[in-house]
Protein backbone atom coordinates (compact mmCIF):
# COMPACT_ATOMS: atom_id res chain seq x y z
CA UNK A 1 0.00 0.00 0.00
CA UNK A 2 1.61 3.37 -1.18
CA UNK A 3 1.83 4.70 2.70
CA UNK A 4 1.95 8.74 3.01
CA UNK A 5 3.71 10.74 5.60
CA UNK A 6 3.13 14.22 4.64
CA UNK A 7 6.14 16.26 4.33
CA UNK A 8 5.05 19.46 6.09
CA UNK A 9 1.99 20.52 4.41
CA UNK A 10 2.17 18.45 0.86
CA UNK A 11 -1.07 17.59 -0.86
CA UNK A 12 -1.72 14.07 -1.55
CA UNK A 13 -5.02 11.41 -2.40
CA UNK A 14 -6.63 9.45 0.25
CA UNK A 15 -9.02 6.48 0.17
CA UNK A 16 -10.79 5.23 2.77
CA UNK A 17 -13.88 2.79 3.44
CA UNK A 18 -17.31 3.36 5.18
CA UNK A 19 -19.93 1.34 7.09
CA UNK A 20 -23.53 1.16 5.56
CA UNK A 21 -26.19 2.96 7.90
CA UNK A 22 -27.82 0.72 9.67
CA UNK A 23 -31.29 2.89 9.85
CA UNK A 24 -31.21 4.58 6.32
CA UNK A 25 -30.28 1.21 4.97
CA UNK A 26 -27.94 3.31 3.33
CA UNK A 27 -25.25 0.76 1.26
CA UNK A 28 -21.50 0.58 2.26
CA UNK A 29 -19.04 2.48 0.13
CA UNK A 30 -15.77 4.58 -0.25
CA UNK A 31 -14.22 7.55 -0.35
CA UNK A 32 -11.12 9.65 -2.18
CA UNK A 33 -10.32 12.82 -1.53
CA UNK A 34 -7.74 15.38 -2.20
CA UNK A 35 -6.12 16.70 1.03
CA UNK A 36 -4.04 19.99 0.92
CA UNK A 37 -3.41 23.03 3.20
CA UNK A 38 -3.61 26.15 2.62
CA UNK A 39 -0.65 28.46 1.42
CA UNK A 40 -0.27 31.15 4.30
CA UNK A 41 3.01 32.24 3.56
CA UNK A 42 4.28 31.22 6.50
CA UNK A 43 7.14 28.61 6.35
CA UNK A 44 6.72 25.46 8.52
CA UNK A 45 9.01 25.71 11.76
CA UNK A 46 10.36 22.19 12.18
CA UNK A 47 11.52 23.56 15.76
CA UNK A 48 7.71 24.65 17.06
CA UNK A 49 5.77 22.25 14.74
CA UNK A 50 2.35 22.89 15.24
CA UNK A 51 -0.87 21.00 13.80
CA UNK A 52 -1.42 21.09 10.04
CA UNK A 53 -4.68 21.89 9.44
CA UNK A 54 -5.57 19.60 6.64
CA UNK A 55 -8.70 20.83 3.95
CA UNK A 56 -10.24 17.98 1.99
CA UNK A 57 -11.98 18.33 -1.78
CA UNK A 58 -14.07 15.42 -2.65
CA UNK A 59 -12.94 12.94 -5.43
CA UNK A 60 -15.21 10.13 -5.61
CA UNK A 61 -17.42 8.66 -2.78
CA UNK A 62 -20.75 5.91 -3.17
CA UNK A 63 -21.22 2.40 -3.10
CA UNK A 64 -19.05 2.10 -6.39
CA UNK A 65 -16.26 3.40 -5.22
CA UNK A 66 -13.17 0.54 -4.55
CA UNK A 67 -10.02 -0.87 -5.22
CA UNK A 68 -10.24 -4.21 -5.02
CA UNK A 69 -9.56 -4.97 -9.16
CA UNK A 70 -8.01 -3.58 -11.85
CA UNK A 71 -11.25 -2.20 -12.85
CA UNK A 72 -12.13 -0.35 -9.74
CA UNK A 73 -8.29 0.52 -9.62
CA UNK A 74 -8.67 1.99 -12.76
CA UNK A 75 -12.00 4.00 -12.14
CA UNK A 76 -9.97 5.29 -9.41
CA UNK A 77 -6.97 6.18 -11.03
CA UNK A 78 -9.18 8.12 -13.45
CA UNK A 79 -11.16 10.08 -10.80
CA UNK A 80 -7.54 10.76 -8.99
CA UNK A 81 -5.97 11.85 -12.33
CA UNK A 82 -9.21 13.41 -13.83
CA UNK A 83 -8.50 15.54 -10.35
CA UNK A 84 -4.56 16.27 -10.40
CA UNK A 85 -4.98 17.44 -14.05
CA UNK A 86 -7.90 19.50 -13.93
CA UNK A 87 -9.06 17.31 -16.92
CA UNK A 88 -9.48 14.08 -18.25
CA UNK A 89 -6.17 11.85 -18.16
CA UNK A 90 -4.61 10.49 -21.24
CA UNK A 91 -4.33 6.89 -22.48
CA UNK A 92 -0.83 6.91 -21.45
CA UNK A 93 -0.79 8.67 -18.12
CA UNK A 94 -3.67 6.10 -17.07
CA UNK A 95 -1.64 3.88 -18.34
CA UNK A 96 1.61 4.65 -16.16
CA UNK A 97 -1.03 4.73 -13.06
CA UNK A 98 -2.04 1.36 -13.30
CA UNK A 99 1.79 0.09 -14.20
CA UNK A 100 3.53 2.12 -11.16
CA UNK A 101 1.13 2.89 -8.67
CA UNK A 102 -2.36 0.72 -8.75
CA UNK A 103 -0.68 -2.64 -7.74
CA UNK A 104 -0.04 -1.57 -4.28
CA UNK A 105 -4.03 -0.61 -3.50
CA UNK A 106 -5.13 -2.96 -1.32
CA UNK A 107 -8.43 -4.44 -1.11
CA UNK A 108 -10.32 -3.56 1.86
CA UNK A 109 -7.39 -1.11 3.07
CA UNK A 110 -7.40 2.66 3.13
CA UNK A 111 -4.72 4.62 1.09
CA UNK A 112 -2.63 7.85 0.71
CA UNK A 113 -0.79 8.62 -2.45
CA UNK A 114 1.54 12.45 -2.34
CA UNK A 115 1.36 14.47 -5.28
CA UNK A 116 5.47 13.27 -5.22
CA UNK A 117 4.54 9.90 -5.63
CA UNK A 118 2.39 10.90 -8.95
CA UNK A 119 5.22 13.23 -10.19
CA UNK A 120 7.79 10.77 -9.50
CA UNK A 121 5.98 8.24 -11.52
CA UNK A 122 5.86 10.91 -14.39
CA UNK A 123 2.62 12.47 -14.17
CA UNK A 124 3.90 16.20 -14.00
CA UNK A 125 1.22 18.14 -14.25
Amino acid sequence: MPTHEPELSEPYYGGDFYDGGTYDRTPPGATIQYFYTEDDGYSYDPDAPGEVEWLTEAVAAGPDVGWSDDAERRRTGEAILRHYFAREPTRDELDTFMEEIAPSLQDGQPFAIGTDVLRNAGLDR
